[in-house]
């Protein structure tokens, strides 16, 4: 039989109209399905940028998730970030300084009044450092005072960062000494109470579960490491395996892959779902925006292999990155 590839630059009806009509032919024919029931969507992501809004990304190492469907007998749609919930089942991520950056002053901070403004971190020798500006009791002085501190990281027991503050200068006076005398704690004159962190006494406490924006995560991590690299978080346990792939698939090192018996996607329901999505150049790097990826996906390349397997190939996206 002549080997079926369909390969072409894919507009988004023609993306539509080919994957509904192969996969439907596929459903007839094929003798095996997704592993993932119950309506759980299964997805492994590796050395890819993750985008949760415009220019919030979290860098995925290797990490294996399932996409649960929020409400009882309903179909994940990865189109709607509200239809899912992402629980992390093994493997790692990373924040990176850039990142820190943005997902604090385009989502963290912002609100008003608020304590600090334009914070960038620095991560070396298994210690944060961030600079910004200040402003006491989210109100003192009018103008944002030059801000500095520094600390050490752990991760408790109930997989909740906590980044202790051990150094704090304020125009470039120690302040955490000043502090001490005067009976004050860092939580005193630098609040911050917003979902997914808050300060207490010397220390910011973040939860990873509920800091990003977009989709509702349930998993926290098993554990936490800061390196040069950034603020890296893993789960499950180390000897979790990670999903598996067909063993006839060329992923290249860069990739995700979404496995399921049925998944909504591009305003179609795709059933069974086995979708490997690259980029172009393996080299470069790898944005993907998980949900309502469909206007990077209709400027991307399509190929429907005889094994059932949807491949998009992705053009570049790296301004996606910048905050």
């Amino acid at each position: 039989m002549r080997r079926l590839l369909y390969k072409r630059r894919a507009t988004l009806g023609q993306l539509l109209g080919q994957a509904l009509c192969f996969c439907l032919v596929w459903l007839a024919t094929a003798s095996v399905s997704a592993s993932a029931g119950d309506g759980v969507v299964r997805i492994r992501a590796k050395n890819a940028d993750i985008l949760f809004a415009p220019g919030i990304s979290v860098h995925v190492i290797d990490i294996t998730v399932d996409l649960l469907p929020k409400a009882p007998a309903t179909q994940v749609n990865l189109d709607d970030a509200g239809s899912f919930i992402v629980r992390a089942n093994s493997g790692c991520a990373r924040l990176t300084g850039q990142q820190l950056d943005a997902l604090f002053n385009q989502h963290v901070l912002d609100y008003e009044p608020r304590s600090l403004n334009n914070v960038q971190f620095d991560i070396e020798d298994n210690r944060f450092a961030l600079t910004g500006g200040a402003r006491l009791w989210h109100r003192i002085p009018p103008f944002w005072l030059p801000f500095s501190a520094s600390g050490h990281s752990a991760l408790s027991q109930d997989g909740l960062i906590r980044m202790h503050v051990d150094r704090i200068h304020t125009v470039g006076v120690p302040v955490a000494g000043l502090l001490g005398l005067m009976h004050l704690r860092l939580d005193n004159i630098l609040g911050i109470d917003r979902p997914g962190m808050q300060v207490e006494a010397d220390t910011v406490i973040i939860d990873s579960s509920r800091i990003l924006p977009g989709p509702v995560f349930d998993s926290r991590p098993s554990r936490m490491s800061l390196t040069d690299e950034g603020l890296n978080v893993c789960f499950g346990k180390t000897d979790t395996p990670a999903l598996a792939l067909p063993a006839q698939l060329a992923t290249g090192s860069r990739y995700l892959w979404v496995q399921a018996d049925a998944v909504d996607s591009l305003g179609q329901r795709i059933a069974p779902a086995r979708m490997l999505v690259r980029p172009e150049d393996d080299d470069a790097a790898f944005v993907f925006q998980l949900y309502d990826s469909q206007p990077q996906i209709s400027r991307g390349t399509l190929a429907l292999r005889r094994d059932g397997i949807l491949t998009i190939t992705l053009a570049p996206n790296r301004s996606a990155l910048a905050p």
